[in-house]
Protein backbone atom coordinates (compact mmCIF):
# COMPACT_ATOMS: atom_id res chain seq x y z
CA UNK A 1 0.00 0.00 0.00
CA UNK A 2 1.21 3.47 -0.85
CA UNK A 3 0.58 6.50 1.37
CA UNK A 4 1.39 10.20 0.92
CA UNK A 5 2.76 12.27 3.79
CA UNK A 6 1.96 15.86 2.91
CA UNK A 7 1.51 19.24 4.55
CA UNK A 8 -0.16 20.77 1.50
CA UNK A 9 -3.36 21.38 3.48
CA UNK A 10 -1.50 23.29 6.20
CA UNK A 11 -1.19 20.31 8.52
CA UNK A 12 0.77 17.09 8.14
CA UNK A 13 -1.55 14.35 6.89
CA UNK A 14 -1.09 10.73 5.83
CA UNK A 15 -3.38 9.67 2.96
CA UNK A 16 -3.74 6.29 1.30
CA UNK A 17 -2.95 6.67 -2.41
CA UNK A 18 -2.92 3.18 -3.90
CA UNK A 19 -3.11 -0.54 -3.18
CA UNK A 20 -1.72 -3.40 -5.20
CA UNK A 21 0.50 -2.90 -8.22
CA UNK A 22 2.75 0.09 -7.46
CA UNK A 23 4.84 1.88 -10.05
CA UNK A 24 7.68 4.38 -9.72
CA UNK A 25 5.41 6.96 -11.40
CA UNK A 26 3.18 6.73 -8.28
CA UNK A 27 5.94 8.37 -6.21
CA UNK A 28 5.30 12.11 -5.95
CA UNK A 29 8.47 14.25 -5.76
CA UNK A 30 6.50 16.96 -3.91
CA UNK A 31 5.91 14.78 -0.85
CA UNK A 32 7.19 11.93 1.28
CA UNK A 33 5.72 8.59 0.28
CA UNK A 34 5.28 5.68 2.68
CA UNK A 35 5.15 2.13 1.33
CA UNK A 36 3.67 -0.52 3.63
CA UNK A 37 4.94 -3.85 2.29
CA UNK A 38 3.48 -7.31 2.71
CA UNK A 39 7.01 -8.37 3.73
CA UNK A 40 6.76 -6.57 7.07
CA UNK A 41 8.90 -3.56 6.20
CA UNK A 42 8.09 0.11 5.77
CA UNK A 43 9.76 2.32 3.17
CA UNK A 44 9.88 6.10 3.30
CA UNK A 45 10.71 7.76 -0.01
CA UNK A 46 11.51 11.46 0.31
CA UNK A 47 10.72 13.40 -2.85
CA UNK A 48 13.23 16.04 -3.95
CA UNK A 49 10.60 18.79 -3.52
CA UNK A 50 9.18 17.59 -0.19
CA UNK A 51 8.77 20.40 2.33
CA UNK A 52 11.09 20.83 5.29
CA UNK A 53 8.29 19.73 7.64
CA UNK A 54 7.56 16.60 5.60
CA UNK A 55 11.27 15.69 5.62
CA UNK A 56 11.75 16.42 9.31
CA UNK A 57 8.67 14.45 10.39
CA UNK A 58 8.99 11.47 8.01
CA UNK A 59 10.46 8.99 10.53
CA UNK A 60 8.20 10.13 13.38
CA UNK A 61 5.18 9.82 11.07
CA UNK A 62 6.24 6.28 10.09
CA UNK A 63 6.50 5.31 13.76
CA UNK A 64 3.03 6.76 14.44
CA UNK A 65 1.77 4.84 11.39
CA UNK A 66 3.12 1.58 12.89
CA UNK A 67 1.32 2.26 16.18
CA UNK A 68 -1.96 3.28 14.50
CA UNK A 69 -1.99 0.23 12.23
CA UNK A 70 -1.14 -2.21 15.05
CA UNK A 71 2.16 -3.27 13.50
CA UNK A 72 5.11 -4.25 15.71
CA UNK A 73 7.22 -1.24 16.68
CA UNK A 74 10.30 -3.31 15.71
CA UNK A 75 9.20 -3.22 12.06
CA UNK A 76 12.09 -2.11 9.84
CA UNK A 77 11.72 1.40 8.44
CA UNK A 78 13.96 2.24 5.48
CA UNK A 79 14.39 5.85 4.36
CA UNK A 80 15.36 6.62 0.77
CA UNK A 81 15.74 9.97 -0.96
CA UNK A 82 14.69 10.62 -4.54
CA UNK A 83 17.69 10.11 -6.82
CA UNK A 84 19.47 7.83 -4.36
CA UNK A 85 20.60 4.45 -5.67
CA UNK A 86 18.43 1.94 -3.79
CA UNK A 87 19.84 -1.54 -3.25
CA UNK A 88 16.97 -3.02 -1.23
CA UNK A 89 15.67 -6.26 -2.81
CA UNK A 90 12.07 -5.81 -1.66
CA UNK A 91 11.98 -2.23 -3.01
CA UNK A 92 13.03 -3.54 -6.43
CA UNK A 93 10.48 -6.37 -6.30
CA UNK A 94 7.76 -3.76 -5.75
CA UNK A 95 8.90 -1.06 -8.18
CA UNK A 96 10.77 -2.89 -10.99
Amino acid sequence: MLYRISDESGELLVSEMKRGDLKRADLDPNDVMLVDTAAGEIFLWVGSRASDLERAQAMNTAELFLKASGKPLETSIHLFREGQKIKNKIWHEIFD
